[in-house]
C-alpha cells in the first residue's frame, strides 16, 4: 500500500471518528450514508408509530384502618414496640359498625412467645378502639393493662396475633424495624397461629 493511500485511510478513519464522537456529544445517533450521488444526502428517517399499549387497572386498596387491611370485624390498627415496658402497646379497633363483640377469652400473643389472656369480661363495641398496654393499670373500656413486668414485643421484628375465644385467629400483622425503611408492616406466614 502507498504512502498516499494510508494516509487518504488514516484520514477517513480520523474523520469517521470525529462524525461519530460529535455525534454522541449531541447525543444524535447517526452514521452518515454514503449516497451515490454527490452532495451527501442523510436518509430520511421513517415514522414509526407506536402500538398502543393498555393501561393496567390500578388494584383500589381498601379504605380501611387496619394495618392487614381487614375490612370487618376486630383489627389491629397499632403497635408500640419500642421503649420497653411503659411505651408499649397495642390497639384494636371493632371495624364492624353494627356489631359488637365479647372479647372475654381472647389471646393476644406473639411470635417471641408471649401471650396475654383476656380472662374477664369485655365488650368491644361498633367502631370503638382499645388499647392494651404492657404495663400496669386500671383496665376500662378504652384501655386494657397487661399488668407485665418486662416487654411484650421485641424491638426489632416480631407479630403480633389476635386470637378469639374458639381458638381461631381474628387478625394478625407482622412488623420489621428497618433503618432505612422505618417501620415495614407484613403479613405473618399462612402456618402461623
Amino acid at each position: 500500500m502507498s504512502k498516499t493511500l494510508k494516509l487518504i485511510v488514516a484520514v477517513m478513519l480520523t474523520l469517521g471518528v470525529v462524525i461519530v464522537a460529535r455525534a454522541s456529544m449531541l447525543s444524535v445517533n447517526y452514521l452518515p450514508i454514503v449516497n451515490n450521488s454527490y452532495p451527501l444526502q442523510p436518509s430520511a428517517t421513517p415514522t414509526v408509530t407506536p402500538t398502543p399499549t393498555k393501561t393496567p387497572t390500578p388494584t383500589k386498596t381498601p379504605d380501611t384502618p387496619c394495618l392487614s387491611l381487614k375490612t370487618s370485624g376486630v383489627c389491629i390498627i397499632d403497635i408500640d414496640f419500642e421503649g420497653g415496658v411503659s411505651t408499649e402497646f397495642i390497639r384494636l379497633k371493632n371495624v364492624s359498625s353494627g356489631k359488637s363483640y365479647d372479647m372475654k377469652d381472647w389471646r393476644i400473643s406473639s411470635d417471641s412467645g408471649n401471650k396475654y389472656d383476656l380472662n374477664f369480661a369485655f365488650t368491644l363495641g361498633g367502631e370503638k378502639t382499645v388499647k392494651i398496654w404492657t404495663k400496669s393499670g386500671d383496665n376500662d373500656t378504652d384501655e386494657l393493662f397487661m399488668d407485665r413486668e418486662d416487654p411484650f414485643w421485641n424491638n426489632n421484628e416480631d407479630c403480633a396475633y389476635v386470637i378469639d375465644d374458639e381458638k381461631a385467629k381474628v387478625d394478625s400483622i407482622c412488623f420489621r424495624a428497618d433503618d432505612t425503611l422505618g417501620v415495614i408492616f407484613f403479613a405473618p406466614p399462612v402456618t402461623a397461629p
